[in-house]
């Protein structure tokens, strides 16, 4: 599965996620994530059953990532927000 990040569909889709009266806040996973992109372990397989939420994750660092879109208001209240990470990539 390929993921385009600086297009408006995962900003979308991961809106459409964070107002879901299910969700779960994951979005502490971007700082642990980031905290290898500049390393030799940047490389990340993400391999979880079916229906683990990996696509959510996609979208969600698709949207955090973009810089097509300012989507501070869609991070407002989640873990990431109290993070003193700034910029993703």
């Amino acid at each position: 599965m390929a993921v385009c990040f600086n297009t408006e569909s995962a900003n979308r889709l991961f809106d459409m996620m964070v107002h879901d009266a299910h969700s779960v806040d994951k979005s502490g996973m971007i700082e642990i994530l980031s905290a290898g992109i500049h390393t030799m372990n940047r490389y990340i397989g993400i391999t979880k059953p079916r229906r683990f939420g990996k696509t959510s994750v996609i979208n969600m660092l698709g949207a955090y990532s973009c810089k097509a879109h300012d989507a501070a208001a869609l991070f407002d209240g989640l873990a990431i927000s109290k993070s003193k990470l700034t910029v993703f990539i």
